[in-house]
């Protein structure tokens, strides 16, 4: 009789595990329904740009130890599970934010940044995420003429206005005078030579005079040699010296005459634009217009030579621009 009891008991325990086991079974069934909750919980998908420190939390205090497994119980344990899930998310978010670096030019000023305009310019006041200053090598536009060691740049501004001939030569169909001031441009940008630049070259109803900058600064060329000691000198009709040496440095013919060294000028050694313009430098044409010869320093340099087709390749006079 003993015997019996005892393995009746055991027996009973054995029933009691398999239903805790069929019971937890279905705990995790019905858990199933608040985990899909989860992972569509509105929370997560509208949350505020502080939900860390504000989310509400599950009110857990009704859950009790219950030792009896009926519905009640069940009912505790997925809010538990689910209470814990949230926590573990919000956790996971936690870390996610902490190893999103900064980024520079999202608009929003972080950690290293000094200002972030949320953009990629690096010639306006913030370059990089950094405030522009002089000294930081970037030309900070509207304010620096240069940024640069050298002798020809103190304070972020030119102590000289630097002049060149082209090392290219083209037709008269320039694309204007926009056109003409492009083609500078773009060779001084090739040769590094940071600055504005414009082509010394006139229309019959745009002077040269009227859209170059008039600098109290000397004029010299590229390799240091003085041209002018200002804007006035410039055009007192005498260079101090030709303007031969090219954007890149290199001197353009050996002699000095008429016909060596060709440029497009139109322009008169003050500065003033002649009739004869091929169009406004917009046409190929068989006109003849005034050209300036580079290898003289006289008024020659602009003016005075023979006359030259459209339709012919010649310079052009490559001239610095301050603010």
């Amino acid at each position: 009789m003993f015997l019996a009891l005892r393995v009746g008991d055991r027996t009973g325990q054995r029933d009691e595990l398999r239903a805790g086991h069929h019971d937890d079974h279905h705990h995790d069934l019905d858990c199933e329904h608040l985990e899909h909750d989860l992972d569509h919980d509105p929370r997560a998908d509208h949350e505020p740009a502080h939900r860390h420190d504000h989310r509400p939390r599950l009110d857990l205090h009704r859950c009790r130890p219950d030792h009896h497994r009926g519905s009640d119980h069940r009912a505790c344990h997925c809010e538990q599970h689910r209470a814990r899930d949230l926590d573990h998310l919000d956790h996971d978010r936690r870390l996610d934010d902490r190893a999103s670096p900064p980024t520079c030019g999202d608009g929003v000023v972080e950690d290293f940044e000094q200002c972030d305009d949320g953009n990629a310019i690096e010639t306006d006041d913030c370059a990089s995420c950094q405030n522009a200053f002089c000294g930081d090598g970037i030309v900070h536009a509207g304010v620096e003429e240069c940024d640069e060691d050298g002798d020809n740049c103190e304070s972020c501004a030119r102590v000289h206005m630097r002049v060149f001939v082209s090392s290219t030569t083209a037709t008269a169909k320039l694309g204007g005078l926009v056109g003409a001031d492009e083609d500078c441009q773009a060779l001084a940008d090739d040769a590094d030579l940071k600055g504005t630049f414009r082509a010394w070259l006139s229309t019959g109803d745009v002077d040269a005079a009227s859209r170059l900058q008039h600098a109290e600064r000397p004029y010299k060329r590229i390799d240091g040699a003085p041209l002018a000691d200002n804007w006035a000198d410039l055009v007192d009709g005498t260079l101090l010296n030709p303007i031969v040496i090219t954007e890149l440095g290199d001197k353009v013919g050996v002699d000095s005459n008429c016909g060596i060294c060709p440029v497009w000028t139109a322009t008169t050694p003050m500065g003033v634009g002649l009739d004869d313009d091929c169009s406004a430098w917009n046409a190929v044409l068989f006109d003849d217009v005034v050209v300036g010869e580079c290898t003289v320093k006289d008024a020659r340099w602009t003016q005075g030579c023979a006359t030259r087709m459209c339709s012919l390749s010649s310079h052009l006079y490559c001239v610095e621009q301050g603010l």
